[in-house]
């Protein structure tokens, strides 16, 4: 997971194909799932919170930029200045504040499994 040359497309692919399941949300017939969501909407939450964990693991690899800003077309991470996508500077202030503010190492420590 920390090699430098392993990226988000490959954790991507990786997730997909260890959880095939996954796949099953492809099939969105526009029918809702039993949490009440599309399942578009699921599978996104789902890879949401698999590519979170791939950020803060990674968060001194682009991790914490691509957690707060997103990622480019090419699966490589965005930040503040980035001229894509095109944001609103008050949505670009937020994000930058989140960045600038959060306690990394808290996240660090739940992740070690270090909190005392």
């Amino acid at each position: 997971m920390l090699d430098p040359t392993y990226g988000l497309k490959s954790f991507y692919d990786d997730c997909l194909a260890s959880f095939p399941e996954l796949l099953l949300y492809g099939a969105d017939d526009g029918g809702l799932v039993s949490s009440g969501r599309s399942s578009m909407e699921e599978y996104q939450r789902t890879m949401g919170a698999l590519f979170a964990v791939f950020w803060f693991m990674r968060r001194k690899m682009g991790g914490a930029e691509s957690f707060c800003f997103g990622v480019d077309d090419e699966w490589e991470p965005l930040n503040a200045r980035s001229k894509q996508p095109r944001r609103k500077k008050e949505e670009i202030a937020k994000r930058q504040t989140f960045f600038n503010e959060v306690e990394w190492e808290r996240i660090d420590e739940l992740l070690c499994g270090c909190i005392v």
